[in-house]
């Protein structure tokens, strides 16, 4: 783990770019894993619903 971090210390300070690239591509693997987890939460509580409806 401590060679990871200072792998991304190492990028942020030589490629901006490609650090911002992995930060993107993080957040979104993350943002993927939280969907899938309440889907499935959902499909255990047996909560049905093609669609979320948000009714102001």
């Amino acid at each position: 783990m401590e060679s990871i971090n200072q792998w991304l210390v190492d990028l942020n300070k030589n490629n901006h770019v490609l650090f911002g690239l992995v930060t993107v591509v993080t957040m979104s693997g993350l943002g993927v894993l939280i969907a899938a987890a309440i889907e499935l939460l959902f499909k255990l509580l047996g909560i049905k619903g093609e669609r979320i409806e948000i009714h102001h």
